[in-house]
């Protein structure tokens, strides 16, 4: 892409990177596939975009990280009037969500690493809703 293009870019977001570690093979196939993501980026790529820093790094000199599928407005307002109207009652200020489908290599692990670490150093869990279905559910 890079020889037929005058700018080529990519975006990425899925991790299969990730996905790999989860399967009994990732032992050996996450870091091939780990490699080849980053040789076919570095390859075809003049720019890229990644949905998420929860991503692999591709070719760090050349990635970025946006939300470009972007949040509707009316999410932000509801959102907004939601905010102040706990705030305003000192309840749940500062909850976390996770939104997305269930499946550990979407990151929901990493929140809760977060979570463990957050209760060894105050000896409580901090609030969280979960949004979302996906084979890692249970």
């Amino acid at each position: 892409w890079t020889k037929s293009y005058n700018f080529s870019v990519g975006l990425i977001h899925t991790n299969y990177f990730e996905y790999a570690t989860q399967h009994y093979s990732g032992l050996w196939t996450a870091p091939a596939i780990r490699l080849m993501s980053s040789a076919m980026v570095r390859a075809y790529c003049h720019k890229v975009i990644k949905l998420s820093d929860v991503l692999q790094p591709f070719a760090p000199e050349r990635e970025i990280t946006r939300n470009v599928h972007g949040v509707r407005k009316e999410f932000i307002q509801t959102g907004r009037v939601d905010w102040k109207n706990e705030s305003s009652s000192g309840d749940n200020v500062g909850e976390i969500y996770f939104i997305g489908k269930l499946l550990w290599a979407k990151g929901l692990n990493i929140l809760l690493d977060y979570e463990d670490y957050y209760k060894q150093m105050t000896g409580s869990y901090f609030a969280v809703d979960i949004y979302g279905t996906g084979p890692d559910q249970e």
